[in-house]
């Protein structure tokens, strides 16, 4: 990090719950970094669990310049592991969702999704705040092959925000900055 920013680091593990169709946050973790560090250091984060199983999804977001994006901050990551007891376990499957692109990226008012996919259907776009709630939850219908969405997101406070694309079995999430 550099000079006197405010970093941050958060870690979520969801599971997509098909009756609710939104994901459950399994567990989660937040840790504040602030000052410059010119060395590289070693720390652990504790994941808070509120779920009693295993995860299918792990989100890892790092900042170094907080909530708030700041011009020339940076962050250096190295050797990112997952240890200790409880379920950690990630499954892993193959997302029939691809070739996702957000556009702009970073936007104020309209966001663009294009995407592709190998099954027609029902699919929910959600929305969520770093610190994991839900700020914006919809269906669409798409169809197999190349999609194309925009949604409006006026009422967002400016900041980072994670995106995922679901059909209820598998997902694809991304990082969006509204300003």
């Amino acid at each position: 990090m550099s000079g006197s920013d405010q970093g941050l680091i958060a870690v979520y593990l969801t599971k997509w719950n098909s009756t609710t169709m939104m994901r459950d946050t399994v567990a989660n973790a937040l840790r504040s970094l602030s000052g410059m560090a010119m060395s590289w250091a070693t720390f652990s984060i504790p994941l808070t669990y509120k779920k009693g199983f295993a995860p299918d999804s792990a989100v890892i977001v790092m900042s170094s310049s907080g909530m708030t994006p700041a011009d020339g901050s940076y962050l250096f990551v190295d050797n990112l592991a997952f240890a200790g007891s409880g379920p950690t376990a990630i499954s892993s499957t193959e997302s029939i969702i691809s070739n996702v692109t957000l556009y702009p990226n970073p936007t104020k008012d309209k966001l663009n999704i294009s995407y592709s996919i190998k099954e027609g259907g029902n699919y929910t776009i959600q929305i969520l705040d770093l610190l994991g709630k839900t700020v914006s939850n919809q269906t669409v219908r798409a169809v197999q092959g190349n999609n194309r969405i925009s949604i409006d997101i006026p009422t967002l406070v400016a900041g980072t925000y994670l995106l995922t694309l679901s059909n209820g079995a598998e997902h694809s999430t991304h990082k969006i900055i509204i300003k």
